[in-house]
């Protein structure tokens, strides 16, 4: 019997062994830009970074202001992501994430641009949002300092990031 358990134990010890060093890989391979993740906690900071988080309509056509705000937010990202500034887009179109596969892709998104489908509206719901486009910024440890209720303009995003310490890299 001992023998029995202490080979299930060294079994179980090489199986975390590998799903730890499975996900350390995962998280310094470089994502494509399509890759996209279902909800797993309610939770849209990204720990340690300040981050803007963007409910938008992934699947608006025309003129939605959804769309407008993506190329707000690719200029955050390009200006401020080497200051730290982590950019998360939630979809809430209630697209499931083989909707929203290629979004990233099709939209020429940095690959560090996070993409998540909200189908189950449990991010907007915890985040109380009622309406798309709405902009988040949070502190590194998670806490809201500003919200846009409806199209950030770039010049409003680059204020409050500069106004956290947060520099372009143009500056």
């Amino acid at each position: 019997m001992k023998h029995t358990t202490r080979t299930t134990a060294t079994a179980l010890a090489a199986l975390l062994m590998a799903a730890a060093s499975a996900a350390a890989c995962s998280s310094q391979a470089s994502n494509a830009p399509s890759e996209t993740t279902e909800p797993s906690a309610i939770s849209v900071a990204v720990p340690g970074h300040p981050t803007l988080v963007a409910f938008l309509a992934t699947q608006a056509t025309g003129d939605d202001p959804s769309l407008l705000q993506i190329t707000v937010l690719k200029s955050m990202n390009s200006q401020y992501s080497a200051a730290g500034l982590a950019v998360k887009i939630i979809d809430t179109s209630h697209a499931t994430v083989a909707q929203i596969t290629n979004f990233g892709y099709d939209w020429h998104l940095d690959p560090s641009i996070k993409v998540q489908a909200d189908a189950d509206a449990r991010f907007a719901q915890a985040e109380r949002v009622t309406s798309a486009p709405t902009t988040i910024l949070l502190s590194p440890a998670g806490k809201e300092l500003r919200r846009w209720n409806s199209m950030a303009e770039s010049q409003d995003l680059a204020f409050a990031l500069q106004r956290i310490g947060l520099t372009s890299k143009s500056s």
